[in-house]
């Protein structure tokens, strides 16, 4: 089950234009949302960018109910992380996918102190989600890394 060659050169040149955006800006707080906002689609339907104590730092998409989504998505990633090292002996959780009753969440670490969470519907292309949060992930890294250094 593969995807035909053009869908696969659309889905990178994409993906490529959007890791061009992503390098372009710092790490703002009014820059956040728009970078958020560049997620927001084909399937994605809100993004959230939280510490690990629930703190929303910036969001995009659907806002309803954020500040409480953003303390969950902590809660849940904080369960995960902890069992993943305590209960399996892994050095770092990497990434959580929950299938919910109205979409999927994909919730991912950020240099250890935030936590990226994507609001998915059940019909979205995984393979394109995957690939979308790993490129916010890893500017969202190396913004903060550079802040901190």
């Amino acid at each position: 089950a593969g995807f035909p060659k053009s869908d696969l050169r659309a889905i990178l040149r994409n993906l490529l234009d959007f890791c061009k955006l992503l390098r372009m800006s710092l790490l703002r707080p009014k820059v956040l949302p728009q970078i958020l906002n560049q997620v927001v689609n084909d399937g994605v339907t809100a993004a959230l960018l939280s510490d690990t104590k629930g703190s929303l730092l910036a969001s995009s998409g659907d806002k309803k109910d954020e500040l409480l989504k953003a303390a969950i998505i902590a809660g849940i990633w904080n369960s995960y992380d902890a069992f993943a090292k305590e209960g399996m002996g892994a050095k770092d959780l990497n990434m959580v996918i929950m299938d919910c009753e109205k979409g999927s969440l994909v919730i991912v670490p950020v240099t250890g102190i935030l936590v990226l969470c994507l609001f998915v519907e059940p019909s979205a292309n995984f393979p394109l989600i995957k690939s979308k949060v790993a490129a916010l992930k890893t500017h969202l890294d190396s913004a903060l890394k550079a802040l901190v250094s």
